[in-house]
């Protein structure tokens, strides 16, 4: 009897220490960049829509809604439950650093929010079109 309560402990305790790291891992860790990475489309109420390439290597570049690169550049970082904007000075003087509060990301979409009592602003991810030349 008390080698089966034994092993009956040894195998709750592990189930316990488990389900603790994958709740950690699921709720608390936050967001990985690598889930940005790519191309997202977002389209405003004007129905222009912008093109937003995350980069791996922390660049984002915004294109038109014909693909073609805006004058728009800057470095990004995804941490916890936010995204980082950083522009250039030149290209944005009244936000150069602009925070993103992350709503809700899947692998298609992602919605966040710039201030606490906005709408959140929805990105579908897709293939940017060719720029032609």
């Amino acid at each position: 009897m008390q080698k089966l309560l034994l092993a009956f402990s040894v195998v709750l305790g592990l189930t316990i220490v488990v389900a603790l790291v994958y709740i950690y891992e699921r709720d608390q860790r936050g967001l990985r960049e690598a889930a940005l990475v790519g191309t997202w489309v977002h389209q405003p109420a004007n129905n222009e829509s912008l093109y937003y390439d995350f980069r791996r290597d922390g660049t984002l570049i915004v294109m038109d809604s014909a693909g073609q690169p805006t004058d728009t550049t800057g470095k990004w970082y995804a941490g916890g439950p936010n995204i980082y904007i950083r522009f250039p000075l030149e290209v944005l003087r009244d936000r150069q650093l602009v925070v993103w509060h992350i709503v809700d990301i899947s692998p298609d979409q992602f919605r966040v929010r710039a201030w606490r009592d906005d709408e959140p602003m929805i990105y579908q991810r897709m293939k940017p079109p060719k720029a032609s030349n």
